[in-house]
């Protein structure tokens, strides 16, 4: 929870997005669990809709890839 990359990616959601992002686990597993296996700093984040997530018609919005592509090139910074 304090390392830089999770402390970058909550600065960037904050910059970008306005919001104050919490840090916590999920259930199951990501992709950054591979990364973070081989030694590298990873953390997982996307904006969802509305508790779409992993059901039939799962979808994301346009807007939201934006605004997730915005935060991430912000981190880079």
């Amino acid at each position: 929870m304090d390392s830089d990359v999770v402390k970058r990616l909550l600065k960037s959601i904050k910059e970008v997005m306005g919001v104050d992002a919490k840090p916590m686990g999920v259930g199951g597993g990501t992709c950054a669990a591979f990364f973070r296996y081989k030694g590298f700093p990873a953390v997982a984040w996307g904006t969802e809709a509305e508790d779409m997530a992993h059901q039939p018609n799962e979808y994301c919005r346009i807007d939201d890839m934006v605004n997730d592509a915005k935060v991430f090139a912000n981190m880079c910074l």
